[in-house]
């Protein structure tokens, strides 16, 4: 009988939490993923040819202009939203099915951005999104990045979502080891699930992960069995929730900035944190959730609150002194799941920095 050493090894490619990595992983600071080995930035670029502009047949250059009073950071995320673009691109077949040849090259030395796509039949709204190579200065406007389209023979895009957002985690590769966990979350087939019957919860650190107070998440998810019952907390009776909670615990308790479940076949929009919302009465209308997977996100402004379902707005909440808070997810429910494509977190400035999309040129 031969005997051996069982030695699993993590996966790589989940974001770096705080700079480190799992056991048998490096955190490569060209990427701020964990990896086998480290990447020093400047030597990313030997890794992968660079992509050329030629290489496709079109082109159309994207404007952002800074109206904020400080400077968009390196880093920052860019949101393009494309749901007209994408649709007439699809119809006249100037782009592949897949989007592989849809990138974002910047002029000069600022190269091939990584992207991250919603299309256009998802739930969530159609966008592309990147982050910003340089700073952008307050009042300021750039053109210095465009899309580029048109090459059927497109490889495969440069799609690392922890290069584009802050916090990002799409469960391809299990559940990242930015999270701090409650009871025993899993993933299966590159989702999140909240098991039915359990207490699980995936949170931030919020005194150390990289997303500020003015910020939004976004993240979809679905209820296999809305009709669940729920499993009764010491301080209420809850389904489920995800957005914004107190700090680095799992205390089923406010101050919270959340969509929440409070009854079957419910979900809200509901806000209780100071200056403005202590007393419960920041609540959006009650909407009736279904089994299919829709988009949720949450944008925080100093003096207001603002929550999506499907890119629709759904309730705005006034408030002032807002506070820094972890992201969480977690689950309630006695008989249903609760899966989750993916979540993403990004820093935000008030207002919202202006993106359009000029029109087609032919290279």
């Amino acid at each position: 009988m031969l005997a051996g050493c069982y030695a699993p090894r993590p996966p790589a490619g989940a974001h770096c939490a705080d700079g480190v990595c799992p056991s048998g992983l490096v955190c490569s600071p060209a990427t701020q993923t964990c990896e086998l080995t480290a990447t020093d930035p400047a030597d990313a670029a030997l890794d992968t040819p660079p992509v050329l502009p030629s290489s496709f047949r079109y082109r159309r250059r994207i404007s952002i202009h800074n109206a904020a009073s400080a400077p968009l950071p390196t880093g920052f995320t860019i949101r393009v939203p494309l749901p007209s673009v994408l649709a007439l691109l699809a119809s006249q077949g100037k782009v592949n099915p897949d989007l592989s040849d849809l990138r974002v090259i910047g002029d000069d030395a600022i190269g091939e951005r990584d992207r991250i796509i919603d299309p256009v039949l998802g739930p969530a709204p159609a966008a592309l999104s990147f982050s910003l190579q340089a700073p952008i200065a307050a009042g300021a406007t750039s053109t210095g990045y465009a899309l580029y389209y048109g090459n059927p023979a497109a490889t495969v895009p440069p799609a690392n979502g922890a290069a584009v957002f802050p916090i990002y985690d799409d469960f391809t590769n299990g559940i990242s080891a930015l999270w701090l966990r409650n009871d025993a979350p899993i993933s299966n087939n590159g989702k999140l699930v909240l098991r039915a019957g359990h207490t699980d919860a995936l949170a931030t650190n919020a005194t150390t992960d990289p997303l500020p107070v003015i910020s939004a998440i976004e993240l979809v998810a679905s209820v296999a069995d809305p009709t669940s019952e729920p499993t009764t907390q010491p301080t209420g009776t809850f389904y489920y929730w995800f957005g914004y909670q107190h700090i680095n615990d799992f205390i089923a308790s406010d101050p919270w900035v959340v969509w929440i479940s409070r009854d079957k076949n419910q979900i809200r929009a509901e806000q209780k944190s100071p200056v403005g919302c202590e007393a419960g009465t920041c609540n959006g209308t009650p909407a009736t959730p279904n089994t299919a997977p829709h988009a949720y996100a949450i944008e925080r402004d100093p003096t207001a609150t603002r929550f999506y379902v499907d890119g629709a707005l759904s309730y705005t909440a006034m408030i002032t002194g807002q506070v820094d808070y972890a992201v969480m997810v977690r689950n309630f429910m006695a008989t249903s799941d609760l899966s989750v494509d993916w979540i993403r977190a990004r820093a935000r400035v008030s207002p919202d920095p202006t993106i359009t999309v000029a029109a087609e040129e032919t290279m």
